[in-house]
C-alpha cells in the first residue's frame, strides 16, 4: 500500500466512524436538547465546557508529541505509553482538586455543582483514551479508533433513550457521558494489549522532565484553544441574566457546526504522522505537497460547509431542537463561518508541531484567548449569546492569519493567492444563487447547491492535473 492509499485508508475509517459518530451525535443531541429544554441543556454544556477547560491539563500535550515521536521510531512504543499513563495518573488527582475547588468558588446551584463532578470524570477517562489513541494513530491503523468512537456514539444514543423513557434529570446525562467513555477505555486497553503492546506503568524522572518540557507548550497551546472555544460559555454563565437559557440556544447551534470537525479531525489523524516522518529541513518536497494538497482541500470542503449551514441554518435549528430552540438560528448562522478558518486551522498547528516548534503554537493561541476574552467581555453584556458567536468567529480568523505567517516563516511555503481568489469568486456566486434563486424545496435547494460548487470548481480549475492524479491513485490497488 503506498503513501496517498494509506491516507485514503486512514482517513476513510476515520470519516466512516466520523459520519456514524455525527449522525448518533445529530439524534442524541436532538432528542436530548428537545428533552432537556434550554436551560437544562444549558446546565449539561456548561458543565460539560468547565470541566474540559481544565481537562487539558490531564493530557498537557503529551499524547500529540507520543504519536510524532512513536511515528518515527516504533520501539519508543513501551516507554512512551508506560510514562505516559503514570505521568496522566498524577495530572488526574491534579485536575480534580482544581476542579472541585474551582466549581465552588461562585454560588451555582448544587446541581449544576454535581453536575460538572460528573463531567469531570467523563474527561478524565477520556484523557487516557487519548493515549491508546496515539498508538493506533502511530502505526496508522486508525480502524481501531475509529470502532472506538463508534461504540462511544452508540453507548450515548442508546442510553438517552432510556433516560429520556425514564423521565431522569440533567445529572443522569452527565454520568451517561462517563459511563460511554469508560466502556471505551476498556475497549482500547484491549485492543492495545492485544494488537500492539501489553501496557505496563513505568515511572522514569529522567524521561518524565525533557518530555513533559517538551511538550508543555503543546499542551499550555491546547488549553488556550479550548479556553476560547468553551469561555464563552462560562462568560455567558456570569454575565447574562438568565445564563443557563443562554447557554443552551448558544451551544445548539455550536454543537450542530462543531460535529463537521471530524472532516479535519479525520484528516489530520492520517496525515499528522506523515508530516512528521516527511520534515526534513534540506528537503522538503514531499513535506511541502503533502501540506499544499491540504490546505487546498481543507479550504475548499471548509468553504462549502460554512456556506451551506448558514444558509440552511433556519431549516436546520427546528428540524433537530424544535420550535423552542428558534432563538439559535442566527447564532449558527454566524458560527458557522469559523468552521472555514477552523478546517485549515488544524493543518497548520498539526504542521507547527511535525516540525518541533510547538512553542509558536503557545505564543498565538495566547492571543487568541486574550482577544477572545475581551471580545466576549465587550459584547456579551449587549448581545448575549449571538455576541458570544460573533467572538468565536473573529477569533478563529486572527488565530488563523498569525498560523499561516508562522507556518509561512519556517517554511516558505507559499498557498497561491489565486485558489484563494477563486475561492472568494465561488463563494459569493453560490451564496447569490441561494438566496435569490426563489426556491422553498429544501431537497432541490441542496442538490443546487451541491451541483453548483462543482461546476464552479470544474470552471475555475481549481484542481489540476497533479491533484487528480493523486485521487486516482487513491482508488488503485498495488
Amino acid at each position: 500500500m503506498n503513501t496517498i492509499q494509506r491516507i485514503a485508508k486512514n482517513t476513510s475509517v476515520l470519516v466512516i466512524a466520523q459520519i456514524l459518530n455525527y449522525a448518533l451525535g445529530f439524534l442524541f443531541i436532538a432528542f436530548t436538547a428537545r428533552y432537556l429544554g434550554a436551560e437544562n441543556f444549558g446546565i449539561l454544556s456548561f458543565a460539560l465546557a468547565f470541566a474540559g477547560i481544565f481537562g487539558v491539563l490531564n493530557d498537557l500535550g503529551l499524547s500529540t508529541l507520543m504519536t510524532r515521536e512513536v511515528s518515527k521510531k516504533k520501539s519508543y512504543t513501551k516507554k512512551y505509553l508506560g510514562n505516559i499513563i503514570t505521568i496522566k495518573m498524577v495530572l488526574s488527582i491534579i485536575v480534580s482538586a482544581l476542579i472541585i475547588i474551582t466549581i465552588n468558588i461562585p454560588n451555582y446551584p448544587y446541581q449544576t455543582v454535581f453536575t460538572v463532578y460528573l463531567a469531570m470524570l467523563f474527561v478524565i477517562a477520556n484523557s487516557f483514551n487519548q493515549i491508546f489513541n496515539s498508538v493506533f494513530q502511530s502505526y496508522e491503523k486508525m480502524e481501531y479508533q475509529s470502532l472506538g468512537i463508534i461504540i462511544n456514539s452508540l453507548m450515548l444514543f442508546s442510553g438517552a433513550l432510556l433516560l429520556i423513557h425514564y423521565e431522569l434529570n440533567v445529572t443522569y446525562f452527565a454520568l451517561l457521558y462517563f459511563i460511554s467513555i469508560s466502556v471505551v477505555l476498556i475497549y482500547n486497553l484491549i485492543v492495545c494489549t492485544l494488537k500492539f503492546i501489553r501496557p505496563k506503568i513505568e515511572f522514569d524522572l529522567n524521561f518524565w522532565k525533557p518530555f513533559i518540557k517538551e511538550s508543555l507548550p503543546l499542551g499550555l497551546s491546547t488549553l488556550c484553544v479550548v479556553a476560547y472555544f468553551r469561555i464563552d460559555t462560562i462568560l455567558l454563565s456570569l454575565l447574562t441574566p438568565n445564563g443557563n437559557e443562554a447557554i443552551g440556544l448558544y451551544n445548539a447551534a455550536y454543537r450542530i457546526s462543531e460535529a463537521f470537525l471530524f472532516i479535519p479531525t479525520a484528516f489530520m489523524g492520517a496525515i499528522f504522522p506523515l508530516l512528521s516522518k516527511y520534515y526534513k529541513p534540506y528537503s522538503m518536497e514531499s513535506f511541502e505537497k503533502l501540506y499544499s494538497k491540504g490546505f487546498k482541500l481543507l479550504l475548499i470542503i471548509g468553504l462549502f460547509i460554512a456556506i451551506n449551514l448558514s444558509f440552511f441554518s433556519s431549516y436546520i435549528i427546528p428540524l433537530v431542537y424544535g420550535p423552542q430552540f428558534n432563538g439559535s438560528v442566527f447564532a449558527l448562522q454566524i458560527i458557522s463561518w469559523s468552521l472555514l478558518f477552523m478546517f485549515i486551522g488544524g493543518l497548520l498547528s498539526f504542521s507547527l508541531i511535525s516540525i518541533g516548534i510547538q512553542r509558536i503554537i503557545l505564543k498565538y493561541t495566547i492571543i487568541g484567548l486574550i482577544f477572545n476574552i475581551i471580545l466576549n467581555i465587550i459584547l456579551i453584556p449587549s448581545f448575549s449569546y449571538i455576541g458570544a458567536a460573533i467572538g468565536t468567529v473573529m477569533t478563529e480568523l486572527v488565530v488563523s492569519f498569525i498560523a499561516a505567517y508562522y507556518v509561512y516563516k519556517e517554511t516558505k511555503i507559499i498557498i497561491s493567492s489565486h485558489i484563494i481568489v477563486k475561492l472568494i469568486i465561488i463563494g459569493t456566486i453560490m451564496y447569490i444563487i441561494l438566496n435569490y434563486i426563489g426556491i422553498k424545496n429544501i431537497c432541490i435547494l441542496v442538490t443546487i447547491s451541491v451541483f453548483t460548487y462543482i461546476f464552479l470548481i470544474i470552471v475555475f480549475k481549481l484542481f489540476d492535473n497533479e491533484d487528480l492524479n493523486l485521487l486516482k491513485k487513491i482508488f488503485e490497488m498495488n
